[in-house]
């Protein structure tokens, strides 16, 4: 299917926002949702962050080496998405993940989007809080989109729609019924989110 073309955000957007963090800084430690602690001397991983999340990943997979600019780049458009989701829902799910500082210090809580090597599928948003995990092939993919300048809608946006599910119990069958309405909350709302 034909990608349609992105055009890239002007330096000065990225520049205006307030970070607790610096971009591309090395963080100590990354507690997944499985509950597998990434130390920097098992898994080195690095920080971004917009608005309303973090972004955690290597500086690096066996295919590219991230640059500042295109994950800068990355996490305005996801910020953007999330900003859709807010609106949509009026509501944003807490973040739950710790992660730690290059100095041992816990961030503050804020949704993430951890790349890291084990975790529940292709990803795993959980639904209702603020954690998207994937792995570095999707990071690729996701990374490929945004130096290509297309839109990056995919499978991060569809993990926020996880994320951004409040309703259990109002809109699903019984839960022997294969079919959740999650799904096609995150599946039509990260479509709709995507940039």
């Amino acid at each position: 299917h034909q990608m349609r073309q992105f055009f890239l955000f002007p330096a000065f957007l990225l520049a205006s926002r307030v970070s607790a963090v610096t971009d591309g800084a090395a963080i100590s430690e990354y507690i997944a949702q499985n509950g597998i602690v990434y130390t920097s001397s098992d898994y080195p991983m690095v920080i971004y962050e917009n608005k309303y999340s973090y972004l955690v990943t290597p500086a690096s997979s066996d295919k590219y080496t991230y640059e500042k600019a295109q994950l800068q780049e990355l996490m305005a458009r996801l910020e953007l998405s999330w900003e859709y989701f807010l609106t949509t829902t009026g509501r944003s799910p807490a973040g739950v993940m710790v992660i730690k500082d290059a100095n041992g210090n816990q961030l503050p809580f804020k949704p993430t989007i951890g790349i890291v090597p084990k975790h529940c599928g292709a990803a795993c948003g959980m639904l209702g809080a603020g954690s998207v995990e994937t792995d570095l092939h999707y990071m690729d993919v996701t990374y490929e989109r945004v130096i290509n300048g297309w839109e990056t809608r995919g499978l991060i946006e569809y993990e926020f729609g996880r994320n951004f599910w409040y309703y259990d119990g109002r809109y699903q069958k019984d839960s022997g019924h294969w079919f959740h309405m999650a799904q096609v909350f995150a599946t039509v709302m990260g479509y709709l989110s995507g940039v």
